[in-house]
């Protein structure tokens, strides 16, 4: 089994943790989101520990998770947006191989086939007042930024992870990135040339890409595997 995980910190201060790993279909992998909150300057660490389905569509297009209390006095709603080639399987699954984090978000997703090309899915998180659909308003000139971390291959290189963002201030790699930017559907890509790392690991900075963001409750995430 193989993972790849997603950090995001914030200045203020979130941060999510993707694991994607795994295998389906005898020989391909499938993909888990981990979403973990790390230290923040607003009285606590997030977390994505409890859940309820806000607006059920069996965890297909339009689903809405609320995750609840991962900040005090603060909800996150999380929505499938858009899938190509890959649904969700399970939207927080701490029990995959390797586990993980325990405070994260890790979406068990799966590639729907077994052709080649891009797989993914994309999410929608909204900060919210608690128990409302209210938008959480963060305290003036607020940023966060969300990394991407352990970005390699599943296996071999026909199975490459990636990683995209959207409606960012900017991004930051390694001048020595394993990641290949790209643009795709209107999302900013960031795929693996790297092989395969072991564990999830956060030491390997050149598998590691971050995305800032300004003044904003929302953003948009991309996780997905490139079978070739």
């Amino acid at each position: 089994m193989k993972k790849n995980a997603l950090c995001f910190y914030r200045k203020f201060f979130v941060s999510l943790v993707l694991l994607l790993g795994g295998a389906i279909f005898l020989v391909f992998p499938n993909t888990a989101i981990a979403t973990q909150v790390c230290a923040s300057n607003l009285g606590g660490s997030f977390s994505f520990t409890n859940y309820v389905n806000e607006v059920d569509k069996n965890e297909k297009l339009g689903h809405v998770y609320r995750f609840t209390h991962v900040l005090s006095g603060v909800d996150a709603l999380v929505t499938i947006i858009a899938t190509e080639g890959a649904f969700v399987n399970q939207i927080d699954s701490f029990n995959h191989t390797p586990a993980g984090y325990d405070n994260a978000l890790q979406p068990d997703i799966k590639p729907d086939n077994t052709s080649d090309g891009d797989h993914h899915v994309d999410l929608k998180f909204q900060f919210v007042d608690a128990g409302t659909t209210t938008p959480h308003n963060f305290p003036q000139n607020a940023s966060y930024t969300v990394s991407g971390l352990d970005i390699d291959s599943i296996g071999d290189m026909s199975k490459r992870e990636y990683v995209g963002f959207k409606s960012f201030d900017r991004y930051y790699l390694e001048t020595n990135t394993n990641l290949t930017k790209r643009n795709n559907s209107g999302f900013t890509e960031f795929i693996s040339n790297d092989s395969a790392l072991a564990g999830v690991t956060t030491s390997a900075t050149a598998n590691i890409v971050t995305a800032e963001y300004k003044n904003v409750n929302t953003f948009y995430y991309r996780a997905g595997i490139k079978l070739d």
